[in-house]
Protein backbone atom coordinates (compact mmCIF):
# COMPACT_ATOMS: atom_id res chain seq x y z
CA UNK A 1 0.00 0.00 0.00
CA UNK A 2 1.30 3.61 -0.87
CA UNK A 3 -0.04 6.90 0.30
CA UNK A 4 -1.78 7.94 -2.78
CA UNK A 5 -3.52 4.53 -2.96
CA UNK A 6 -4.05 4.83 0.73
CA UNK A 7 -5.41 8.42 0.62
CA UNK A 8 -8.00 7.56 -2.27
CA UNK A 9 -9.47 4.74 -0.54
CA UNK A 10 -10.63 6.86 2.62
CA UNK A 11 -11.96 9.48 0.19
CA UNK A 12 -13.94 6.72 -1.52
CA UNK A 13 -15.01 5.28 1.87
CA UNK A 14 -13.74 1.93 0.83
CA UNK A 15 -11.40 2.19 3.99
CA UNK A 16 -11.22 3.66 7.46
CA UNK A 17 -8.92 5.71 9.29
CA UNK A 18 -9.70 3.55 12.28
CA UNK A 19 -9.40 0.19 10.43
CA UNK A 20 -5.97 0.92 8.88
CA UNK A 21 -4.72 1.99 12.88
CA UNK A 22 -5.88 -0.93 14.43
CA UNK A 23 -3.83 -3.34 11.70
CA UNK A 24 -0.61 -1.36 12.49
CA UNK A 25 -1.00 -1.26 16.23
CA UNK A 26 -1.77 -5.14 15.39
CA UNK A 27 1.14 -6.03 13.50
CA UNK A 28 3.37 -3.98 15.61
CA UNK A 29 2.62 -5.76 18.52
CA UNK A 30 3.22 -9.20 16.62
CA UNK A 31 5.96 -8.24 14.75
CA UNK A 32 7.64 -5.61 17.67
CA UNK A 33 9.24 -8.97 20.00
CA UNK A 34 11.55 -9.64 16.58
CA UNK A 35 12.08 -6.62 15.25
CA UNK A 36 12.41 -4.26 18.29
CA UNK A 37 11.56 -0.97 16.11
CA UNK A 38 9.72 0.62 18.54
CA UNK A 39 10.62 3.05 21.30
CA UNK A 40 7.02 3.86 22.84
CA UNK A 41 3.55 3.65 21.59
CA UNK A 42 -0.17 4.41 22.95
CA UNK A 43 -2.66 2.32 21.48
CA UNK A 44 -5.24 4.52 23.05
CA UNK A 45 -3.55 7.94 21.74
CA UNK A 46 -3.16 6.29 18.12
CA UNK A 47 -7.21 5.14 17.92
CA UNK A 48 -8.05 8.64 18.56
CA UNK A 49 -6.26 10.68 16.04
CA UNK A 50 -7.73 7.68 13.84
CA UNK A 51 -11.36 8.21 15.20
CA UNK A 52 -10.94 12.05 14.64
CA UNK A 53 -9.49 11.54 11.15
CA UNK A 54 -12.45 9.34 9.86
CA UNK A 55 -14.61 12.01 11.25
CA UNK A 56 -12.95 14.67 8.93
CA UNK A 57 -13.06 12.02 5.56
CA UNK A 58 -16.64 12.39 6.50
CA UNK A 59 -17.07 16.05 6.63
CA UNK A 60 -14.37 17.51 4.66
CA UNK A 61 -14.88 18.22 1.16
CA UNK A 62 -10.96 18.67 0.78
CA UNK A 63 -9.28 16.99 3.70
CA UNK A 64 -5.38 17.62 4.18
CA UNK A 65 -2.92 15.36 2.19
CA UNK A 66 -1.96 12.62 4.47
CA UNK A 67 -4.81 12.38 6.46
CA UNK A 68 -4.88 9.21 8.09
CA UNK A 69 -1.57 8.02 7.16
CA UNK A 70 0.46 6.49 9.85
CA UNK A 71 3.66 7.97 10.82
CA UNK A 72 6.27 6.95 13.12
CA UNK A 73 8.87 9.24 14.26
CA UNK A 74 13.05 8.78 15.44
CA UNK A 75 12.59 9.56 18.74
CA UNK A 76 15.20 11.97 18.23
CA UNK A 77 12.47 14.63 17.75
CA UNK A 78 10.06 16.05 20.00
CA UNK A 79 6.32 14.46 19.45
CA UNK A 80 4.13 16.23 22.45
CA UNK A 81 3.11 13.48 24.69
CA UNK A 82 5.97 10.83 24.66
CA UNK A 83 8.95 11.46 26.32
CA UNK A 84 12.45 11.79 23.82
CA UNK A 85 14.65 9.02 25.28
CA UNK A 86 17.95 9.25 22.48
CA UNK A 87 17.97 5.84 21.87
CA UNK A 88 19.85 5.85 25.93
CA UNK A 89 19.07 4.61 29.16
CA UNK A 90 17.87 7.15 31.71
CA UNK A 91 18.86 7.64 35.48
CA UNK A 92 15.78 8.52 35.99
CA UNK A 93 12.75 7.98 33.73
CA UNK A 94 12.33 11.40 31.13
CA UNK A 95 8.94 13.57 31.10
CA UNK A 96 6.65 13.51 28.03
CA UNK A 97 7.71 17.22 26.19
CA UNK A 98 4.84 19.61 26.30
CA UNK A 99 5.03 20.17 22.20
CA UNK A 100 6.00 18.65 18.65
CA UNK A 101 9.32 19.27 17.26
CA UNK A 102 8.29 21.47 14.01
CA UNK A 103 8.19 19.15 11.27
CA UNK A 104 6.22 16.53 13.33
CA UNK A 105 3.79 19.84 13.92
CA UNK A 106 3.77 19.84 9.95
CA UNK A 107 3.09 16.54 9.28
CA UNK A 108 0.50 16.69 12.15
CA UNK A 109 -1.06 19.62 10.30
CA UNK A 110 -1.15 17.51 7.32
CA UNK A 111 -3.52 14.86 8.39
CA UNK A 112 -0.62 11.82 9.72
CA UNK A 113 -1.21 9.83 12.42
CA UNK A 114 1.91 9.62 14.98
CA UNK A 115 1.55 6.13 15.59
CA UNK A 116 4.76 6.05 18.17
CA UNK A 117 8.33 6.89 18.85
CA UNK A 118 10.92 4.49 16.57
CA UNK A 119 14.07 3.46 18.01
CA UNK A 120 17.64 4.64 16.71
CA UNK A 121 21.29 4.15 17.99
CA UNK A 122 22.03 6.03 21.07
CA UNK A 123 22.00 9.90 20.56
CA UNK A 124 22.33 9.05 16.75
CA UNK A 125 26.32 8.76 16.86
CA UNK A 126 26.37 5.09 15.77
CA UNK A 127 26.31 3.29 18.45
CA UNK A 128 23.80 0.55 20.60
CA UNK A 129 23.17 1.46 24.28
CA UNK A 130 23.38 -1.98 25.63
CA UNK A 131 20.29 -1.75 27.47
CA UNK A 132 17.83 -0.31 24.60
CA UNK A 133 18.81 -2.93 22.40
CA UNK A 134 19.50 -3.09 18.49
CA UNK A 135 16.63 -2.55 16.00
CA UNK A 136 16.36 -5.80 13.60
CA UNK A 137 16.01 -6.28 9.58
CA UNK A 138 12.37 -6.99 8.77
CA UNK A 139 13.47 -9.41 5.62
CA UNK A 140 15.88 -11.26 8.23
CA UNK A 141 15.84 -10.40 11.95
CA UNK A 142 18.92 -11.73 12.52
CA UNK A 143 20.48 -9.06 10.53
CA UNK A 144 20.33 -5.38 11.96
CA UNK A 145 17.92 -2.83 10.37
CA UNK A 146 21.11 -0.05 10.56
CA UNK A 147 20.91 3.50 11.73
CA UNK A 148 20.49 5.09 13.35
CA UNK A 149 17.47 5.77 12.03
CA UNK A 150 16.87 1.53 11.90
CA UNK A 151 13.48 1.57 13.99
CA UNK A 152 11.61 3.75 11.29
CA UNK A 153 12.99 2.04 8.11
CA UNK A 154 12.15 -1.44 9.71
CA UNK A 155 8.79 -0.11 10.64
CA UNK A 156 8.47 1.13 6.47
CA UNK A 157 9.84 -2.02 5.29
CA UNK A 158 7.44 -4.42 7.55
CA UNK A 159 4.19 -2.11 6.20
CA UNK A 160 3.69 -1.01 9.90
CA UNK A 161 3.69 2.77 8.61
CA UNK A 162 3.79 4.97 5.23
CA UNK A 163 6.09 7.69 6.68
CA UNK A 164 8.95 7.45 8.79
CA UNK A 165 10.92 10.28 10.09
CA UNK A 166 14.47 10.24 10.76
CA UNK A 167 17.81 12.50 10.55
CA UNK A 168 20.64 11.71 8.80
CA UNK A 169 24.44 12.90 9.32
CA UNK A 170 26.73 10.22 7.67
CA UNK A 171 24.00 7.89 5.93
CA UNK A 172 21.15 7.78 8.98
CA UNK A 173 18.69 7.86 6.59
CA UNK A 174 20.01 5.78 3.69
CA UNK A 175 21.88 3.53 5.13
CA UNK A 176 18.92 1.94 7.15
CA UNK A 177 16.77 2.73 4.46
CA UNK A 178 19.19 0.31 1.81
CA UNK A 179 19.47 -2.36 4.37
CA UNK A 180 15.93 -2.94 4.47
CA UNK A 181 14.88 -2.21 0.64
CA UNK A 182 12.79 1.07 1.37
CA UNK A 183 13.19 4.60 0.16
CA UNK A 184 15.30 7.21 1.94
CA UNK A 185 16.15 10.72 1.15
CA UNK A 186 18.55 13.18 2.84
CA UNK A 187 17.28 16.55 1.51
CA UNK A 188 19.30 19.18 0.36
CA UNK A 189 21.25 20.81 3.33
CA UNK A 190 18.96 23.17 5.45
CA UNK A 191 15.88 22.65 3.72
CA UNK A 192 14.07 20.18 6.88
CA UNK A 193 13.81 22.41 10.12
CA UNK A 194 15.16 20.96 13.09
CA UNK A 195 13.77 22.66 15.68
CA UNK A 196 13.01 20.18 18.38
CA UNK A 197 15.25 17.39 16.65
CA UNK A 198 18.21 16.41 19.22
CA UNK A 199 21.36 17.67 17.23
CA UNK A 200 24.41 15.39 16.88
CA UNK A 201 26.39 17.93 14.05
CA UNK A 202 25.16 21.12 13.16
CA UNK A 203 27.49 20.94 9.90
CA UNK A 204 25.98 18.11 8.57
CA UNK A 205 22.88 16.83 10.35
CA UNK A 206 19.44 16.78 8.02
CA UNK A 207 16.52 15.36 8.90
CA UNK A 208 14.30 13.02 6.33
CA UNK A 209 11.87 10.55 5.63
CA UNK A 210 11.83 6.88 4.98
CA UNK A 211 8.97 5.53 2.78
CA UNK A 212 8.20 2.15 0.36
CA UNK A 213 8.18 4.24 -2.54
CA UNK A 214 9.66 7.71 -4.29
CA UNK A 215 6.00 8.64 -5.10
CA UNK A 216 5.26 8.49 -1.88
CA UNK A 217 8.27 10.97 -1.49
CA UNK A 218 6.77 13.14 -3.78
CA UNK A 219 3.68 13.03 -1.53
CA UNK A 220 5.90 14.49 1.62
CA UNK A 221 8.14 16.68 -0.39
CA UNK A 222 4.96 18.24 -1.70
CA UNK A 223 3.51 18.97 2.34
CA UNK A 224 7.25 20.56 2.50
CA UNK A 225 5.62 22.71 0.29
CA UNK A 226 8.11 21.62 -2.73
CA UNK A 227 5.74 21.47 -5.69
CA UNK A 228 6.24 18.13 -7.94
CA UNK A 229 7.84 18.11 -11.45
CA UNK A 230 7.75 15.95 -13.96
CA UNK A 231 11.25 14.56 -15.26
CA UNK A 232 10.93 14.13 -19.12
CA UNK A 233 15.11 14.20 -20.23
CA UNK A 234 16.43 11.45 -20.73
CA UNK A 235 19.09 10.96 -17.49
CA UNK A 236 22.30 11.98 -17.61
CA UNK A 237 24.20 10.32 -14.66
CA UNK A 238 27.55 10.57 -13.20
CA UNK A 239 29.37 7.64 -11.74
CA UNK A 240 33.08 7.86 -10.53
CA UNK A 241 33.81 4.15 -11.42
CA UNK A 242 37.54 4.54 -10.31
CA UNK A 243 36.36 5.71 -6.38
CA UNK A 244 33.75 2.74 -6.52
CA UNK A 245 36.37 0.17 -7.23
CA UNK A 246 38.99 1.76 -4.68
CA UNK A 247 36.14 1.46 -2.01
CA UNK A 248 34.66 -1.78 -2.75
CA UNK A 249 37.49 -3.90 -4.94
CA UNK A 250 35.71 -6.39 -6.41
CA UNK A 251 33.08 -6.89 -3.51
CA UNK A 252 29.52 -8.88 -4.73
CA UNK A 253 27.15 -5.80 -4.34
CA UNK A 254 30.10 -3.92 -6.47
CA UNK A 255 29.12 -6.84 -9.08
CA UNK A 256 25.38 -6.15 -8.87
CA UNK A 257 25.12 -1.82 -8.60
CA UNK A 258 27.37 -2.49 -11.99
CA UNK A 259 25.32 -4.56 -13.79
CA UNK A 260 22.15 -2.78 -12.81
CA UNK A 261 23.31 0.57 -13.38
CA UNK A 262 24.53 -0.18 -17.12
CA UNK A 263 20.84 -1.25 -17.72
CA UNK A 264 19.28 2.01 -16.37
CA UNK A 265 17.66 3.77 -19.68
CA UNK A 266 20.21 7.04 -19.13
CA UNK A 267 23.05 8.25 -20.43
CA UNK A 268 26.10 7.52 -18.11
CA UNK A 269 29.29 9.78 -18.00
CA UNK A 270 32.70 9.31 -16.36
CA UNK A 271 32.88 11.70 -13.65
CA UNK A 272 35.89 11.82 -11.41
CA UNK A 273 35.35 13.33 -8.25
CA UNK A 274 38.89 14.24 -6.85
CA UNK A 275 37.21 15.30 -3.57
CA UNK A 276 35.60 11.85 -2.73
CA UNK A 277 38.97 11.06 -0.89
CA UNK A 278 39.10 14.45 1.94
CA UNK A 279 35.62 13.98 2.68
CA UNK A 280 35.28 11.31 4.97
CA UNK A 281 38.12 12.73 7.46
CA UNK A 282 35.91 16.47 7.16
CA UNK A 283 32.91 14.64 8.08
CA UNK A 284 34.97 12.25 11.07
CA UNK A 285 36.20 15.74 12.14
CA UNK A 286 33.34 17.58 12.02
CA UNK A 287 31.10 14.96 13.51
CA UNK A 288 33.35 14.16 16.88
CA UNK A 289 34.07 17.74 17.51
CA UNK A 290 30.64 18.82 17.21
CA UNK A 291 29.28 15.99 19.27
CA UNK A 292 31.47 16.36 21.99
CA UNK A 293 30.54 20.31 22.18
CA UNK A 294 27.08 19.32 22.12
CA UNK A 295 27.53 16.66 24.77
CA UNK A 296 29.86 18.75 27.25
CA UNK A 297 26.88 21.23 28.28
CA UNK A 298 23.71 19.36 27.03
CA UNK A 299 22.46 18.46 30.87
CA UNK A 300 21.92 14.73 30.47
CA UNK A 301 25.06 13.86 30.30
CA UNK A 302 24.22 13.52 34.14
CA UNK A 303 21.11 11.71 33.37
CA UNK A 304 21.92 9.38 31.74
CA UNK A 305 23.86 5.73 31.05
CA UNK A 306 26.07 6.20 27.91
CA UNK A 307 27.11 3.31 26.33
CA UNK A 308 30.85 2.73 26.73
CA UNK A 309 31.71 3.45 22.81
CA UNK A 310 29.65 6.35 23.31
CA UNK A 311 31.48 7.94 25.58
CA UNK A 312 34.90 7.13 24.37
CA UNK A 313 33.67 9.24 20.81
CA UNK A 314 32.51 11.43 22.65
CA UNK A 315 36.02 12.18 24.76
CA UNK A 316 37.98 11.29 21.65
CA UNK A 317 36.28 14.46 20.02
CA UNK A 318 37.22 16.64 23.03
CA UNK A 319 40.56 16.20 21.85
CA UNK A 320 40.33 17.49 18.37
CA UNK A 321 42.34 20.69 18.03
CA UNK A 322 40.74 23.77 17.06
CA UNK A 323 43.11 24.48 14.04
CA UNK A 324 41.95 20.68 13.18
CA UNK A 325 38.83 21.43 12.82
CA UNK A 326 38.63 25.52 11.51
CA UNK A 327 40.35 23.27 8.45
CA UNK A 328 37.73 20.84 8.25
CA UNK A 329 34.97 23.41 8.19
CA UNK A 330 36.82 25.58 5.09
CA UNK A 331 37.24 22.22 3.29
CA UNK A 332 33.92 21.26 3.41
CA UNK A 333 33.32 24.63 1.85
CA UNK A 334 35.46 23.50 -0.99
CA UNK A 335 34.30 20.40 -1.11
CA UNK A 336 30.61 21.85 -1.45
CA UNK A 337 31.52 24.20 -4.35
CA UNK A 338 33.95 21.31 -6.24
CA UNK A 339 31.22 18.87 -6.34
CA UNK A 340 28.65 21.41 -7.92
CA UNK A 341 31.31 22.38 -9.99
CA UNK A 342 31.44 18.39 -11.28
CA UNK A 343 27.56 17.94 -12.05
CA UNK A 344 27.62 21.36 -13.74
CA UNK A 345 31.22 20.95 -15.35
CA UNK A 346 29.25 16.96 -16.85
CA UNK A 347 25.67 18.50 -17.55
CA UNK A 348 24.51 15.51 -15.06
CA UNK A 349 21.01 15.21 -13.86
CA UNK A 350 22.20 13.06 -11.16
CA UNK A 351 25.10 11.32 -9.40
CA UNK A 352 25.61 7.32 -8.60
CA UNK A 353 27.17 5.24 -6.20
CA UNK A 354 25.93 2.37 -4.50
CA UNK A 355 24.36 3.27 -0.82
CA UNK A 356 26.45 0.56 1.45
CA UNK A 357 29.65 -1.57 0.09
CA UNK A 358 27.62 -4.73 1.73
CA UNK A 359 24.44 -6.21 2.78
CA UNK A 360 22.60 -5.78 5.97
CA UNK A 361 25.48 -7.02 8.90
CA UNK A 362 24.53 -8.91 12.15
CA UNK A 363 25.60 -6.02 13.69
CA UNK A 364 25.79 -2.53 13.31
CA UNK A 365 29.41 -1.23 12.26
CA UNK A 366 31.11 0.89 14.73
CA UNK A 367 31.41 4.35 13.23
CA UNK A 368 34.65 5.65 13.73
CA UNK A 369 36.34 1.77 14.17
CA UNK A 370 38.23 2.03 10.40
CA UNK A 371 36.96 -0.69 9.65
CA UNK A 372 33.40 -1.51 8.38
CA UNK A 373 32.03 1.48 10.34
CA UNK A 374 33.83 3.69 7.66
CA UNK A 375 33.36 1.61 5.13
CA UNK A 376 29.44 2.02 5.56
CA UNK A 377 29.08 5.77 5.51
CA UNK A 378 31.75 6.13 2.81
CA UNK A 379 29.32 6.84 -0.28
CA UNK A 380 26.48 8.60 2.48
CA UNK A 381 29.20 10.90 4.32
CA UNK A 382 30.43 12.58 1.79
CA UNK A 383 26.68 14.60 0.92
CA UNK A 384 26.37 15.29 4.09
CA UNK A 385 29.59 16.85 4.15
CA UNK A 386 28.66 18.20 0.48
CA UNK A 387 24.86 18.94 1.82
CA UNK A 388 23.41 17.70 -1.85
CA UNK A 389 20.49 16.07 -1.63
CA UNK A 390 20.62 12.34 -2.12
CA UNK A 391 18.37 8.97 -1.97
CA UNK A 392 18.56 5.19 -1.85
CA UNK A 393 16.76 3.20 -4.04
CA UNK A 394 16.11 -0.61 -3.62
CA UNK A 395 17.21 -2.26 -6.71
CA UNK A 396 18.30 -5.66 -6.22
CA UNK A 397 18.06 -8.93 -3.94
CA UNK A 398 22.05 -10.67 -2.55
CA UNK A 399 21.40 -13.34 0.02
CA UNK A 400 18.18 -12.54 0.59
CA UNK A 401 18.88 -8.75 1.68
CA UNK A 402 18.11 -5.91 -0.65
CA UNK A 403 20.49 -3.32 -1.84
CA UNK A 404 20.97 0.28 -2.14
CA UNK A 405 21.57 2.09 -5.02
CA UNK A 406 22.05 6.05 -4.02
CA UNK A 407 21.10 9.03 -6.70
CA UNK A 408 22.73 12.20 -5.87
CA UNK A 409 20.72 15.44 -7.10
CA UNK A 410 21.55 19.31 -7.64
CA UNK A 411 21.64 21.72 -4.85
CA UNK A 412 18.08 22.50 -4.14
CA UNK A 413 16.78 20.60 -6.21
CA UNK A 414 14.89 17.78 -4.45
CA UNK A 415 11.74 17.34 -6.42
CA UNK A 416 14.08 16.98 -9.63
CA UNK A 417 16.02 14.50 -7.88
CA UNK A 418 12.31 12.20 -6.76
CA UNK A 419 11.21 12.92 -10.83
CA UNK A 420 14.67 11.59 -11.87
CA UNK A 421 14.52 8.70 -9.22
CA UNK A 422 10.98 7.95 -10.05
CA UNK A 423 12.51 7.31 -13.61
CA UNK A 424 14.64 5.11 -12.18
CA UNK A 425 12.67 3.06 -9.86
CA UNK A 426 10.27 2.39 -12.48
CA UNK A 427 13.22 0.49 -14.38
CA UNK A 428 14.67 -1.11 -11.61
CA UNK A 429 11.06 -2.73 -11.05
CA UNK A 430 12.29 -3.86 -7.28
CA UNK A 431 9.65 -5.87 -4.83
CA UNK A 432 9.44 -4.14 -1.55
CA UNK A 433 9.11 -6.69 1.15
CA UNK A 434 5.67 -5.44 2.31
CA UNK A 435 3.61 -5.05 -1.15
Amino acid sequence: MFIRELTARFRSHTMSPVDVAEAALDRMQRQEPSLHAWADWDRGRVLGQAEEAHKRYQQDVNPPPLLGVPMGVKDLYDTAGYPTRLGTEWRAAPVPVPQDARLVSAFREAGAMVMGKTRLLEFAYGIVNPQDGSCRNPWNPDRTAGGSSGGSAAAVAAGQILLGLGSDTGGSIRIPAAYTGVVGLKPTYGTWPLEGVFPLSWSLDHAGPLVPSVDDLTVVLEVLGERAVEFRDRPRLGVDWGWIERVMGNMPVYVRFREAVLRLPADLVEAQWTDSGHAEMVMMTLIMSEASAIHRRYPARDRVYYAPLTRLQLDVGEQILAIDYIDACRLQRQIRVGFEQLMRLHGLHGFLTPTVPFVAPVQDPVLADGGDGSLESAFTGPFNVTGHPALTLPYDILDGLPLGLQVVGRWGRDQELAALSRQLERSLAFTPLAS
